[in-house]
């Protein structure tokens, strides 16, 4: 679903500094903000009063498994989920990785995980069977929806479908692995539902609200090779959050627009407590792009962001986790996309939105 464009938009909104304390009216793409050094200099909301460091401790690690012949082929799977179990008991929840292999033979990941809670987790895979030559005989999204609203009955959320297959088959019946989490200091549990993909931002704010409106926010938006694509919300039953959202043009799409005004939308939608969410062209916009945000309408929260240069490459890296820890001393945490680092900070807020998402939630396509 345009992951190109997609890919092209993200590098390209968020490689700008945005909330910053001075204001850089070159609009210059990539660049730090004049008052900062790109990776653990000064940081203050507008205003001049420095932020305070957040309990956040961001972590690097890397799993790489080729199978060996005659060997099961879930031991890279169970191997890597253990190997999240280990992080998992240490407090580290999992947020972002980067896939360096998937198939039958090999599977890696490069994997960027945050401590911000006194909690633990426990990781677990479970199998999805689907064709990935032609559309599925199984309605494999009816499948998918069910399997998540189990998990989510036993207090576990997805995190995403693994690159690593548990079984080729023929070609027909492929098994993947989908990766869930649980946060074994609550007692949440969750509700899954599902919706067709929105054809124009119009249908997405729609979708969004109605869902909102009812504890549902956005969750991922799986893709499934030749199996369609739909939309996934979560809702934590103990929780009486609301949400809504806006699809706003990227003013970059507009005659005129540039860098500076998507700063401004920036921070007006964040000083009414609105985060950011994604960049997108829906299809039948006509390859105009919007930026999504998400807001708990139960709350005041005001969100402010700020973005650096990339550490090192547009990936997943311990460059990026150490750029990571130093924001976290600065006041702000990581929000998302490593080619081009964009960090915020929540004022009045409390509950999921505060805190860094998973990749899953920033993204429609996983």
């Amino acid at each position: 679903m345009k992951a190109k464009l997609f890919a092209s938009l993200m590098l390209s909104l968020f490689a700008i500094p945005v909330g910053c304390t001075n204001s850089d009216s070159e609009g210059n793409r990539g660049t730090v903000d004049p008052g900062h050094d790109g990776g653990g200099g000064g940081s203050s909301p507008e205003g001049g009063t420095p932020r305070a460091p957040v309990d956040a401790t961001y972590k690097f690690t890397k799993f790489f498994q080729e199978r060996a012949s005659g060997e099961d082929v879930a031991k890279r799977v169970n191997d890597f989920v253990a190997a999240l179990n280990t992080d998992g008991a240490a407090g580290y929840r999992y947020i972002d990785g980067a896939e360096t292999g998937g198939g039958i033979v090999t599977f890696g990941e490069d994997v960027l995980l945050v401590k911000d809670s006194a909690s633990t987790y426990t990781y677990q895979a479970l199998p999805l069977r689907f064709d990935v030559v032609s559309p599925s005989t199984i309605d494999v999204h009816a499948e998918l929806l069910q399997q998540m609203k189990t998990q989510g009955a036993a207090g576990f959320v997805f995190v995403k479908i693994l690159a690593a297959g548990l079984e080729q088959g023929d070609g027909r019946a492929s098994e993947f692995a989908t990766l869930y989490r649980k946060d074994n200091g609550s007692n949440a549990t969750y509700d899954y539902t599902s919706a067709p993909f929105p054809k124009t931002s119009t249908e997405y704010e729609s979708l969004g609200n109605a869902q909102g409106a009812n504890g549902f926010r956005y969750w991922a938006s799986p893709l499934m090779a030749n199996q369609g694509q739909k939309l996934y919300f979560i809702k934590d039953a103990s929780s009486d959050a609301k949400y809504a959202v806006r699809a706003l043009v990227d003013p970059r799409s507009e005659i005129g627009g540039d860098d500076d005004a998507v700063k401004a939308q920036f921070r007006d939608q964040g000083a009414q407590g609105y985060r950011v969410q994604l960049g997108f062209s829906f299809e039948e916009d006509r390859g105009r792009f919007s930026v999504l945000y998400v807001k708990d309408t139960t709350q005041a929260a005001v969100f402010e962001y700020e973005s650096l240069s990339p550490p090192g490459t547009i990936f997943v890296t311990q460059e990026l986790a150490d750029q990571a820890n130093a924001q976290a001393r600065n006041g702000l945490r990581y929000l998302r996309e490593p080619g081009s680092p964009i960090y915020f900070s929540a004022r009045q807020c409390t509950g999921p939105l505060c805190l860094t998402p998973t990749e899953s939630e920033l993204t429609f396509r996983n």
